[in-house]
């Protein structure tokens, strides 16, 4: 996965951030280096739409030529869960994965005691067009927040109409609000389409770092620890 990202201060919330794609994969990208200097990308995007209270109702806002009205972004509500599984189906499908996600361990990670990531959705009124997903992210040697946008998705009727854009433009505040520095993404090494797109919008190429790895969590203590909590190394 190539990891992308877009430097962000929480002063500059007046920022917005004009982008449409489609992201999958079974890991989250990796932190990414700050490269080079940071690019303002206020003038590619659209004015962005009053803030709102955590999962409150966003009006409909008629657009310049009054044809249709155009859906806002709000955060997602625990009655939005079933939608957004749907979504993250038809992504996990669109790159040839099988999507495992359950009703259940999504409700829990959106809204249950110890939620793990934030979801925004963007409303048409009878149904959902769109869902970011966003996972906090940390830098220990810099103490830098971040937030890594690990599922934007718009579906089949509604793209090439901004909302993409807009769903970013939801992210980089939501990011601004936890105080964070960067946003971050990831597109497939074979997304060329998408790599360009984001570095023509100010998103900076970012270091790999080099291998990760992973291994299962089993409940219980790891065998890699000592009872007295010692690597075992």
């Amino acid at each position: 996965m190539i990891a992308i990202f877009i430097s962000h201060r929480s002063s500059d919330n007046a920022e917005a951030q004009a982008l449409k794609h489609w992201l999958g994969g079974p890991e989250p990208p990796l932190a990414p280096a700050r490269v080079g200097e940071r690019r303002t990308i206020r003038r590619r995007c659209r004015a962005r739409p009053k803030r709102l209270a955590p999962g409150t109702s966003m009006p409909m806002v008629a657009p310049s030529d009054g044809d249709v009205p155009v859906p806002l972004i709000r955060k997602a509500r625990e009655t939005d869960v079933a939608d957004i599984l749907e979504m993250v189906g038809q992504l996990a499908r669109h790159h040839g994965d099988e999507p495992r996600a359950s009703l259940a361990g999504l409700e829990r990670d959106l809204f249950g005691p110890n939620p793990w990531v934030t979801a925004l959705v963007t409303d048409g009124g009878t149904s959902l067009l769109g869902y970011a997903i966003l996972c906090r992210m940390y830098r220990a040697q810099s103490g830098e927040r971040g937030v890594d946008l690990h599922h934007l998705y718009v579906v089949e009727r509604a793209r090439n109409s901004g909302i993409g854009r807009r769903l970013v433009e939801a992210a980089l505040d939501e990011a601004g609000r936890w105080g964070c520095a960067f946003l971050s993404v990831g597109t497939r090494p074979g997304n060329l389409g998408a790599q360009r797109f984001y570095e023509r919008l100010g998103f900076e190429r970012a270091s790999q770092g080099g291998p990760r790895f992973r291994t299962a969590v089993a409940e219980g203590p790891a065998s890699l620890f000592t009872v007295g909590g010692h690597l075992n190394v």
